[in-house]
């Protein structure tokens, strides 16, 4: 003898109203994880001019052989920089992170002169 479940009123009219919220959900997902898996689109970006212009910048054209899909929107400026209002994705900046919800990650190590 087999068991049978049958979805009630209320789950049949939930299921109805969540079904093309599903849909949504997994072409959203299909289109952010992208076939090839290669990173495309645009990638906005800000540090420090001397850092940029030293660091950054001459690593940009062997960046965009090897991503030619992504293309890099740099912002030079040593300007505390609203991140959410300025729509950027990735912040370099030199020195620790005061308390934030922000999440930092040390990319390199930096020897700071004394010599002006």
């Amino acid at each position: 003898m087999t068991r049978q479940l049958s979805p009630t009123e209320a789950g049949i009219a939930y299921f109805q109203r969540i079904e093309p919220l599903i849909e949504e959900m997994q072409q959203a997902i299909a289109v952010a994880t992208d076939i090839s898996g290669q990173p495309k689109g645009r990638l906005r970006v800000t540090t420090s001019v001397s850092f940029g212009l030293k660091c950054i910048v001459p690593l940009l054209p062997n960046f965009g052989t090897v991503y030619p899909e992504l293309a890099i929107e740099l912002l030079l400026t040593d300007a505390v920089v609203d991140l959410v209002t300025e729509r950027i994705d990735v912040a370099i900046r030199l020195g620790l992170l005061p308390d934030s919800t922000l999440i930092a990650q040390q990319l390199m190590q930096v020897k700071i002169s004394s010599k002006l």
